[in-house]
């Protein structure tokens, strides 16, 4: 109402385009203020409860539980212009000069949810890049449009040559990249080492009976890229991941795809076909040259036939499997609905 009183004010005092010009003035103002005041964070996590969808084990994940604070992650929203952008050059300087907190080493930005940025913007992301260098932070940028990532290159803020400034095609990988630098600083060689024999009988309540498994699985060789199996093929049976490493990824419209989960060496693949002998609900792509082992459908029956003690083990196995892997994804969604 401000807005209209001065509007009739000033057309009644010194004319009609002056009230409409000084109207239309403030109205921006007022646009710019109160925009300004919005949160352009929709949410902040950390490497500590918010992991990629790579499926590591029990110690790797120890790791990350303990390291993952290193990891301080924000997704953003809405329209970034000077006034937003400022306010968030100053909420992650706050973070990594905080004196009690533990030192960032990463900081993700998520630009799925933004609709767009501004060139003044861009000053402010060039600035945090300026911060990030001079303290030792990597800067990773993750689901950029292809406007928004020209606008941070002719900002400078985006150069091909920056050992701490980095882009990903989504925050999965962003966040994949961050945990594996912390893995690497942590001497995780060791189990990377570990064969999957090694891997299995920490799982089997009878070790004796991995060797007896070993004897009946298949090995298969797959190159980088190759496909294990497509969505929508039948079952045919399991798959351990014996060295590399495979990804899960879903079919999406117009030959594109959605990485679902990355399993390294001593995971299991189709466990759930084991028991309800349907379709393939996702494509396995190598994403490295990997070898796994294969138990083919009429191999395990055979086993239940002849072999009930080894029977007996795979089934635990496949249900402390199945029963971790739901308890996982029953955290990540109580931590996405904390920070939400």
């Amino acid at each position: 109402y401000a807005i209209i009183v001065l509007i009739v004010v000033v057309t009644g005092s010194i004319g009609y385009l002056q009230g409409i010009s000084v109207g239309l003035l403030a109205a921006i103002v007022l646009f710019v203020v109160n925009y300004s005041r919005l949160s352009v964070t929709k949410r902040v996590g950390s490497g500590a409860f918010q992991h990629s969808n790579v499926l590591r084990n029990s110690e790797e994940l120890d790791i990350l539980d303990t390291q993952g604070e290193q990891i301080y992650v924000l997704e953003l929203q809405g329209l970034i212009f000077f006034g937003t952008a400022n306010k968030l050059l100053t909420e992650i300087r706050d973070r990594i000069d905080h004196p009690n907190a533990t030192e960032v080493q990463f900081v993700i930005l998520d630009f799925r949810l933004v609709s767009g940025l501004d060139a003044s913007a861009v000053l402010s992301f060039a600035k945090l890049k300026q911060v990030a260098s001079s303290k030792g932070v990597h800067l990773l940028f993750t689901n950029l449009s292809d406007d928004a990532m020209q606008r941070l290159k002719q900002g400078d803020c985006l150069e091909a040559d920056d050992p701490h400034c980095h882009v990903f095609a989504d925050l999965d990988r962003g966040l994949e990249w961050c945990e594996q630098q912390i893995l690497m600083e942590s001497n995780v060689s060791e189990l990377e080492a570990r064969s999957l024999p090694e891997h299995l009988k920490s799982g089997f309540s009878d070790p004796v009976q991995v060797d007896r498994l070993m004897s009946r699985l298949e090995s298969r060789l797959f190159a980088e890229g190759d496909y294990l199996f497509h969505q929508g093929d039948p079952f045919d049976g399991l798959y351990f991941v014996g060295s590399g490493q495979v990804s899960v990824v879903l079919d999406l419209s117009e030959g594109q795809t959605k990485r679902i989960r990355t399993y390294t060496v001593g995971n299991t693949i189709g466990e759930m076909g084991l028991y309800r002998k349907t379709l393939r609900m996702a494509s396995v792509v190598a994403d490295k040259p990997s070898m796994v082992y294969f138990l083919p459908t009429e191999s395990f029956e055979q086993i239940e036939a002849s072999d009930p003690l080894l029977a007996s083990n795979i089934h635990r196995f496949v249900v402390n499997l199945l029963a971790e892997r739901l308890q996982h994804r029953e955290q990540e969604l109580k931590n996405l609905l904390q920070s939400s």
